[in-house]
């Protein structure tokens, strides 16, 4: 403001005489230039161009897109996919797109059309259903990580459904199949008041619970878990179903004095004064018929986590049990193979843990292992190893994908001689797939929906079960 007046102290009290004859003269009409009607001609050319081709790559792009090609309401594949020859003819024309190009989608060939190893729809569409498991008749096939519960998948009745809580409601419980599908082991949890801490709660644990399906019963198996807060259980159960291993990760009384020192909000510093304080893994024995329980080995190491791969697995003849522990070397699991009566060990594999829930093979001689994210095939008898050839599906390698997305394969075990278990995830879409090592083969067999972090157990269940 104080600049203004400086420049024009004095305002102006009349309009000034030599705007007041001002004319505006027009501006005498002249052709454009060469140059200027070039670009002109050329941004015309652009605009048609771009109008054509955006026609032509949308065309060319709805083969792939996911669309429900089978009426389950989940999206399928895209067309692309699954024939890729039809597809390359159809991006050939888009990218040889120039004014007035046009490509015929309609080289992409249709569901029906397609070969029939890979126009097999799946056989069974599952989604998350919010009640409770009813009874069935039904075996469960799979149990499935989602959302903080456990879901069982009976096949029969179409759909996920939750497991009923057995105990205070918490999603570090675990749980297991037996083979066959006939029955399924369930934690039960309490949270209580420390001894030392009145006003903080921890977990610990209530027991196992056999859980049947037909009628939703229960049956507490003849095991005492350890005392302490900071537990963890695997399962496994023999062939037969007679016997259960269970793997219990546990702690000494030395953890629990130094750990009440620390509030609730100094979990850091609990962990940094617990860090070299023992863990011990112990693997029970338990005879539902006979109801006992013994340990069988114990040893200070820890289990490795992964969100699909069970730490423990009997084998199919019921004479050997596999265990995946920690190492003395940091963040370097290994595998123990051992007898299950005697707790005698028979084999150690370092370097590897074991893949899925299906390692074992049917011979019960070899074992799907994971070594430095590569899945590898190691034979007791002999003790030799080779890596698995690339699996079929985008981004194929013999290196398990983490998380298995983008229609990555990530193993779960054996399905026969031949073949593999794998799921892969697109979205909230997960679909349990039988994949040919060595070949492009992918034969679908389920499709479950509803969560983005699904993570399945399957159940040992009789070869025919899935054809």
């Amino acid at each position: 403001m104080t600049s203004a007046r400086v420049a024009f102290p004095q305002p102006l009290t009349e309009f000034p005489a030599a705007l007041v004859e001002f004319v505006r003269t027009e501006p005498e009409s002249v052709a454009p230039s060469r140059a200027a009607a070039a670009l002109q001609s050329a941004a015309d050319s652009v605009s048609d161009f771009g109008e054509d081709v955006w026609g032509t790559v949308t065309r060319a792009a709805d083969v792939f897109r996911s669309v429900d090609l089978d009426g389950d309401g989940v999206p399928d594949e895209a067309r692309a996919l699954t024939v890729v020859k039809g597809a390359g003819s159809a991006v050939m024309g888009t990218g040889s797109a120039v004014k007035g190009a046009a490509v015929d989608t309609g080289s992409v060939r249709g569901m029906a059309d397609r070969d029939e190893t890979s126009s097999r729809p799946p056989r069974w569409h599952a989604a998350l259903v919010a009640e409770d498991l009813p009874p069935s008749d039904g075996p469960v096939a799979a149990l499935v990580k989602a959302d903080g519960r456990t879901w069982a998948w009976i096949p029969d009745s179409g759909s996920l459904r939750p497991l009923p809580r057995i105990g205070s409601p918490s999603d570090a419980v675990s749980s297991f199949a037996e083979a066959g599908g006939k029955a399924v082991l369930l934690e039960a949890e309490a949270l209580r008041p420390d001894d030392a801490s009145p006003m903080l709660e921890r977990r610990y644990c209530e027991g196992i619970y056999r859980l049947d399906p037909r009628d939703l019963t229960t049956t507490r198996l003849p095991f005492e878990p350890r005392g302490g807060w900071d537990w963890r259980h695997e399962f496994a159960t023999s062939p037969d179903g007679r016997m259960i291993v269970v793997a219990e990760r546990w702690r000494p009384d030395e953890f629990y004095a130094v750990a009440r020192q620390f509030a609730p909000d100094q979990f850091l510093d609990r962990l940094r004064a617990t860090a070299t304080l023992p863990v011990h893994v112990a693997l029970h024995l338990v005879d539902t018929a006979a109801g006992t329980s013994r340990s069988v080995l114990t040893i200070r190491t820890s289990m490795p986590r992964s969100s699909d791969d069970r730490p423990v697995q009997w084998a199919p003849d019921g004479s050997l049990i596999a265990v995946s522990l920690m190492s003395e070397v940091p963040g370097v699991p290994t595998t123990l193979v051992l007898e299950p009566t005697t707790g005698d060990i028979r084999h150690e594999i370092a370097g590897t843990q074991l893949v899925g829930s299906l390692s074992w093979h049917h011979d019960s001689d070899r074992l799907l292992l994971e070594r430095q994210g590569r899945i590898v095939e190691h034979r007791l008898s002999h003790g030799d190893e080779h890596p698995l050839p690339p699996l079929p599906g985008a981004g194929s390698s013999t290196r398990r994908p983490t998380p298995p997305g983008a229609g990555r394969h990530r193993v779960l075990g054996y399905a026969d001689e031949e073949r593999l278990f794998s799921v892969t995830h697109r979205g909230s879409v997960m679909t349990l797939c039988r994949i040919r090592r060595g070949s492009a083969e992918v034969e679908p067999l389920a499709r479950w929906a509803g969560s983005t972090d699904m993570y399945p157990y399957l159940t040992s269940m009789p070869w025919d079960f899935w054809s």
